[in-house]
């Protein structure tokens, strides 16, 4: 296994796992190398270190922040995508009994003219 494969293997880890066995790595590759070789090596493998190192920080840091939150974890709404219904459409037409024409009587003549007469006043 080379010191790439291994980087690789960190770089998708838990940012709690052990470091160990890619120095262990890095050291066995770096000795079968020339020296020019060994640092061009070891700088590639550093800058990738750091790269890993970084992201495991900024992951921790955000574990630490979410921990101390003062209004809670937060929770990214994709968690809840398969659980929550967001839209609901029900059709009660089916239970709406139709409206029945309202008809009116026409107003007597006698009362149309008293009603006036009131109306005016």
């Amino acid at each position: 296994m080379t010191i790439w494969d291994v980087l690789d293997e960190l770089s998708e880890s838990p940012p709690t796992s052990s470091l160990v066995p890619m120095w262990e790595c890095l050291d066995a590759e770096l000795e079968k190398l020339p020296l020019e070789a060994q640092l061009l090596t070891a700088a590639l493998a550093f800058s990738q270190i750091a790269d890993i190192l970084k992201s495991r920080a900024e992951v921790l840091l955000q574990d630490t922040c979410d921990r101390n939150n003062p209004k809670g974890p937060i929770v990214s709404t994709d968690l809840f995508a398969g659980l929550v219904r967001t839209t609901m459409h029900l059709d009660l037409d089916d239970l709406i009994e139709p409206q029945t024409p309202q008809t009116f009587k026409p107003l007597a003549h006698t009362n149309f003219h008293l009603l006036l007469s009131w109306v005016i006043l």
